[in-house]
């Protein structure tokens, strides 16, 4: 059973990851964007990205406890998705109930990133409740893979 203390801190932490999450998928669809125009421009070739998240503390005694410096992140993954062609994916409620028995949390709606950090993270309730900040980063690889010079080593040579 939660204590009121604990649910209020879940819902601060819940929402401050969510509001993130929410933030960076609408940069990435953006980006995407303007990716995909590049493409088409024939600016590159074609385009990739990944996406990380990083969770922290900045509670020195529970960093001290598991042998990371404050500012460091003591969770990190990317296996996670912010899922910009897929809206119902991003949107839904990853709550499943009966998370280590904690049914009281079925009150809020669990993005992606928290199902994440319940369901596949290894932390425990008390590692999710000390989480202070959360890093949402979005890798790009910009790819050039198409010969445009028809095999010509002089075209090669004078390119600019």
């Amino acid at each position: 059973m939660m204590t009121e203390e604990q649910i209020k801190k879940f819902s601060l932490i819940n929402d401050k990851i969510r509001a993130e999450e929410i933030r960076a998928r609408k940069y990435l669809i953006k980006l995407c964007d303007v990716l995909d125009l590049q493409v088409k421009n024939d600016l590159m070739d074609d385009y990739e990205y990944e996406t990380h998240f990083s969770v922290f503390s900045y509670d020195e005694e529970f960093c001290q406890s598991r042998r990371i410096e404050v500012g460091d992140p003591f969770c990190q993954s990317n296996i996670y998705s912010l899922s910009p062609n897929d809206p119902e994916f991003f949107y839904m409620d990853w709550f499943i109930h009966g998370w280590m028995g904690f049914e009281q949390l079925k009150i809020f709606h669990f993005g992606y990133l928290m199902h994440c950090l319940i369901d596949h993270s290894g932390l425990s309730f008390e590692e999710i409740l000390a989480i202070d900040d959360v890093w949402i980063e979005i890798i790009v690889r910009h790819q050039f893979f198409k010969d445009k010079t028809d095999l010509n080593p002089s075209k090669i040579i004078n390119a600019e």
